[in-house]
């Protein structure tokens, strides 16, 4: 009679063993990976919208050169019928994360809460928080922008809704409308701050993940 080689129990168990190591080591990775590739995904759609949405106001109202804001109340006026909207929170709080950090690892404003801006959820479940720029309370340099430049609004955006980091520079950016050149992506002049050997909030480092199609420092 032949004798049938097989696997005996210890074999099998130090196999097993070995395969849920391997997969406690790459499997985080993989995540992390996928993670990542979904946000810089989410973040360059953002910014096709939120340009297509400019150009479509443009061709209603003329160049944004002309575009005189007062509060965030005519930036929805312009803005929110041209996304696709599923909750609408106006000023009050519920369409924006609560407690998001900064990439430094400090605590980023209370966007959420803050009465000054109007909060939304679009279909795809990404967040908007807008807020008019009109009274000179926002500042170009603070978002990596030509300090030179005039702005007329801002959007911070959380690329992927609720669902965790709720980090800037890792899926809650900036842009900012610009009175002379449109929407520009936080970071357009300047990156400074991109980096976890030197990072700043984060909310500047979308330009550099848009030109790099990658987080580079996460």
């Amino acid at each position: 009679m032949t004798k049938k080689a097989g696997f005996t129990l210890a074999e099998t168990l130090i196999t097993l063993m070995i395969i849920g190591v391997i997969a406690s080591m790459t499997i985080p990775s993989l995540m992390y990976n996928a993670r990542n590739r979904d946000n810089v995904g989410r973040l360059k759609k953002m910014s096709g919208v939120l340009s297509t949405a400019t150009g479509l106001i443009q061709v209603e109202e003329g160049p944004v050169d002309g575009w005189e804001w007062a509060s965030e109340k005519d930036i929805i006026a312009l803005y929110k019928p041209k996304f696709k909207v599923m909750q609408d929170c106006g000023t009050a709080a519920g369409c924006f994360p609560e407690n998001p950090k900064a990439l430094d690892g400090s605590d980023l404003p209370d966007y959420n809460s803050d009465a000054s801006y109007h909060k939304i959820i679009l279909s795809d479940g990404s967040m908007l928080a807008l807020k008019s720029c009109a009274n000179g309370g926002c500042q170009p340099a603070d978002y990596g922008l030509d300090p030179a430049s005039t702005l007329l609004g801002g959007f911070i955006v959380d690329v992927n809704g609720l669902r965790e980091p709720n980090e800037g520079g890792k899926d809650i950016f900036y842009f900012g409308l610009v009175k002379d050149k449109g929407v520009q992506a936080g970071g357009s002049y300047s990156t400074q701050g991109c980096s976890l050997s030197n990072p700043s909030n984060g909310l500047n480092c979308a330009a550099l993940v848009i030109k790099e199609d990658k987080i580079s420092y996460w």
